[in-house]
């Protein structure tokens, strides 16, 4: 038996934790001097109202040690192996938490995957575990397998406005009120344990042609599906599906809200796509 662990910063649709048997350690987010765990006390949409009413922007925590060990207990009780995959180790303490977490087992009973992205381009690699396991993989193999894909998930994100990162300290309050008065916005883009501007853009319709430029250079493995993702803005989200759809084929579409866990220097109405590429 092979028990599938992820944090919840992987934003896996409840339905799919639930069909999937997935096991999700939760997140901390912090609004002042109020902690949530997120996806348990604090839903997706709670947070985004939070978000905009806040002073301050909330801070998010890695899980605990602790909180790792007693779920892969949990699992490992009812026999088997563990293959956890967690938010990338270069934007969250969470991969090192798994790893601490899984120190006081045998060697070889927890398997511990740096996914080196995040949100849905995590969950693209929770999808594959679960694919492997239902084809008979072993637990080592299909850790191996996710680590040899992980450097060819590909995430884009569309920012509505450059607030929160400018807040966030991510680019300074110059260059995020120029950027909002021309309506220009960066491309943002989750490759290999790296966040960067893949492209510049003006207005939504600039950002969706510059998706369609990087699906061509990238060219996505239809067959492992593309998720699509959203900051409290579903309806925008499926527009952006509609535009891509000609270029996606019959690829399986996964669809996902934006947590609180990475939403917090994006803020809402963000959108976006990931893949793994061929």
């Amino acid at each position: 038996m092979i028990h599938i662990v992820a944090d919840s910063s992987c934003d896996l649709p409840l339905h799919e934790q639930k069909d999937m048997q997935v096991h999700l350690v939760p997140i901390a987010i912090q609004f002042g001097s109020q902690s949530y765990q997120d996806g348990v006390d604090i839903t997706h949409e709670e947070f985004y109202t939070k978000l905009e009413q806040a002073e301050t922007l909330p801070t998010t925590a890695a899980p605990a040690p602790a909180l790792f060990e007693k779920v892969f207990e949990e699992c490992l009780q009812k026999g088997g192996e563990v293959v956890c995959v967690t938010i990338g180790e270069a934007f969250s303490g969470t991969y090192q938490s798994a790893v601490i977490g899984a120190q006081d087992f045998a060697p070889g009973l927890v398997h511990i995957v740096d996914s080196r992205n995040g949100s849905a381009g995590a969950a693209l690699l929770v999808r594959q575990a679960h694919r492997m396991r239902q084809e008979g993989m072993s637990a080592g193999d299909i850790a191996a397998a996710l680590r040899s894909l992980a450097p060819k998930v590909h995430l884009y994100a569309l920012l509505d406005t450059m607030k929160y990162l400018w807040r966030s300290g991510r680019v300074s309050r110059s260059v995020g009120l120029v950027s909002n008065m021309l309506h220009i916005r960066p491309v943002m883009r989750v490759r290999d344990g790296v966040i960067d501007a893949a492209s510049m853009a003006r207005g939504g319709k600039g950002g969706i042609q510059a998706l369609k430029r990087l699906i061509a250079q990238y060219k996505p493995n239809l067959s492992s599906g593309v998720a699509f993702f959203h900051g409290n803005v579903a309806g925008r989200m499926e527009n952006l599906i509609e535009e891509l759809k000609p270029l996606l084929g019959d690829a399986p579409i996964f669809r996902s809200s934006f947590s609180g866990a990475v939403g917090t220097n994006t803020g809402p109405g963000i959108v976006g796509i990931a893949f793994i590429a061929q």
